[in-house]
């Protein structure tokens, strides 16, 4: 599976990494990314109402930003270089969404939303031995390499809904929801989930528990741990980068005690900061931009600042070697 989805949506994931690797959920001055309006509506229909875990990316909000335009001016072409060989298409063009949702903080499946342009992929994968026709429980599959299986979906003339998982039962389960035959997010009153995001986003994720990967940094683990809802956002307003993470601990008490210990650790990084002549001016100004606020039982954690001088920032630092 990991092969599959490096090729149809990790492409435009790498076009972020080098820099937004660096940044930390702060807040500047300006709006609070907490007090913005709901933004991008998610793919609720397409995933299952049990789901415990979404992320969905969105690539169309995301090549409208200045971090894409900056970023492809400078390193765009040799980022995509090796997936348009792959694809023999520009990802970027071919790819609308990408959507991963799974249960106990680990994703089991993928929906990517692509334009029609898509089949013409999956046509060259299997004339080049990596794509063979399968069928389970009677819907016609695909499986990648013997990695990954899939499922296409036509909606309307020129858009296709991909499912991908790494077993025939996983996408078959995926693909029943897309069909309208299993009960999504958008559907099902029951559901837990209520995935939501805030105005610019371009990467959202909502989780019941802990967001992958965090269970392994302890401090961040024993955080995520009292909460009972987790949200973060990723995304661009006004030329401003922007960050929001909210933690929903369901106690007023629990949310101002975790606040107090964040805000705690960030002043002592704050002063150790500025104690040490090695560490950059650029580097303290970043950290003295960070807030943390609680409100009820929520916990935020923002982050503004202007794009571009932000991607002068860090490549400041990276040339510094920092």
């Amino acid at each position: 599976m990991k092969k599959l989805l490096l090729a149809l949506g990790a492409a435009a994931l790498v076009t972020t990494a080098p820099h937004l690797a660096h940044a930390t959920p702060a807040l500047a001055s300006g709006s609070s990314t907490s007090e913005r309006s709901l933004a991008i509506e998610f793919p609720r229909e397409y995933v299952p109402a049990s789901a415990s875990l979404m992320a969905h990316l969105d690539l169309a909000a995301f090549q409208r930003t200045t971090l894409w335009k900056i970023f492809h001016e400078l390193h765009g072409e040799e980022a995509l270089a090796e997936a348009r060989a792959e694809l023999g298409v520009d990802p970027m063009k071919v790819l609308r969404s990408v959507t991963a949702y799974g249960r106990h903080g680990e994703p089991e499946c993928a929906v990517i939303v692509a334009t029609a342009e898509i089949e013409e992929v999956l046509r060259r994968f299997e004339s080049e031995g990596k794509l063979d026709h399968m069928e389970s429980q009677g819907l016609p599959l695909f499986s990648f390499e013997g990695e990954a299986v899939g499922f296409l979906a036509e909606e309307g003339a020129d858009t296709r809904i991909l499912v991908v998982g790494e077993d025939a039962d996983t996408v078959v389960q995926g693909a029943r929801v897309v069909l309208g035959e299993a009960p999504s997010l958008a559907d099902d009153p029951s559901a837990k989930l209520s995935p939501s995001s805030v105005e610019g986003s371009f990467l959202s994720v909502s989780a019941l528990d802990v967001l992958p990967g965090m269970d392994e940094f302890e401090p961040a683990s024993q955080v995520l741990g009292l909460a009972q809802g987790v949200q973060f956002d990723l995304g661009e307003a006004g030329g401003s980068l922007f960050a929001h993470l909210s933690l929903d601990t369901g106690s007023v008490e629990t949310a101002r005690d975790v606040s107090d210990m964040v805000t705690g650790l960030l002043a002592m990084a704050r002063l150790a900061a500025q104690a040490n002549e090695e560490v950059p001016e650029e580097l303290r100004q970043l950290m003295h931009s960070l807030t943390v606020r609680s409100r009820g039982g929520v916990v935020s954690v923002d982050f503004e600042y202007d794009t571009s001088a932000l991607i002068g920032l860090l490549e400041s630092l990276d040339g510094q070697g920092h």
